[in-house]
């Protein structure tokens, strides 16, 4: 595993939780790339987020850009849920499980 794979699927891990795609985070660590994206497709995700994963699994992004892209993605979906929250849209969820 590279020194960047760890912290980008810790991401996916984070994104996952955001999407509310709970029964993939357990097997986020040991998914193939293309599973995580397919997954991902399969669950809903956006289509930035799909496009982020997709170019992580053909390797057409360098990795520490989909790490950019990743923690870049959770900063907006948890902004998006704050905003959402204040103005009394949504119920609070559970926080995204977390892997060490």
């Amino acid at each position: 595993m590279s020194a960047t794979e760890q912290p980008i699927r810790r991401e996916i891990i984070k994104a996952f939780g955001w999407i509310d795609a709970r029964p993939l985070l357990d097997r986020v660590t040991e998914a193939s790339r293309k599973e995580l994206s397919r997954a991902a497709t399969q669950a809903g995700a956006d289509r930035n987020l799909v496009y982020i994963l997709d170019s992580w699994a053909d390797e057409s992004l360098a990795a520490h850009e989909v790490l950019a892209r990743l923690e870049a993605w959770n900063r907006t979906a948890a902004e998006d849920a704050l905003h959402e929250m204040r103005h009394g849209r949504v119920r609070l969820k559970a926080a995204a499980k977390s892997r060490p």
